[in-house]
Parts: C-alpha cells; structure tokens; sequence
C-alpha cells in the first residue's frame, strides 16, 4: 500500500507553472492557426480549431484557477461570438468578415491570457 501511494505521488511531477506554460504553448498556437482563416478554411475547420483553445482554456484553468480566470473569461466569450457568427455552409466565404472580425476579437483576448499566463513561465 505504501507502494502505491509513493508510485502516486511519484507519478505527477509536473507542476502547475509547468502546466500553464505547455497550455499557454498550445493556446499559443492553436490561436495563430485560427489567425489564419480564409476563404479556404471549412467551418469544420473552424470548430475544430476552436475546440482546441477550449481544451488549451480547460489547462490553464485547471493549472492556475483563480489567477488566470478574468483572462480565461474574456476568451471564453470571444470564443462564444466566434461560432455564433459560423454560416451554416461548409464554406466560410459568406461570413469570412464577420468571423474575421471574432477571430481578432480571439487573438486579442487570447493575447492577454498569454501575457498573463507567461508570468508564470521561464521563457
């Protein structure tokens, strides 16, 4: 039993600073790929990327709760205004400037989530 608890112990030796700096990589890079939209990009595409900085949002959140939060917030609503302006066709090229607009309205808050989030990193 002692085993087992020291294995447990022993098994999650990355700590919260190192959490938050591998989500805010992520964040990081998820949010240039959705910088990137065009008339190319498919609303699966879309989704799929902001899937992503959801799940990079649940990292941070769960790494530094209550610190990050107004910044995980803010994205959080910005990312909500994204998918909300999606046309329900495959193609982005009806909506591209409204959801070019929610895309900047993303990088700006996600921008501020990183800023806040690096201060917890070496880098």
């Amino acid at each position: 039993m002692a085993t087992l608890a020291l294995l447990v112990a022993c098994g999650d030796d990355e700590s919260a600073d190192d959490k938050v700096c591998d989500a805010r990589e992520d964040l990081d890079e998820n949010v240039r790929e959705l910088s990137d939209v065009g008339t190319s990009t498919s609303v699966d595409d879309l989704e799929d990327t902001v899937g992503d900085i959801r799940e990079d949002l649940s990292e941070l959140g769960d790494a530094n709760q209550e610190r990050l939060q107004p910044q995980v917030d803010d994205l959080r609503d910005a990312l909500g205004s994204t998918l909300s302006d999606l046309p329900s066709s495959d193609s982005l090229s009806d909506a591209l400037d409204s959801v070019e607009s929610a895309v900047g309205n993303v990088t700006d808050a996600a921008g501020e989530l990183s800023d806040k989030a690096k201060e917890d990193c070496n880098n």
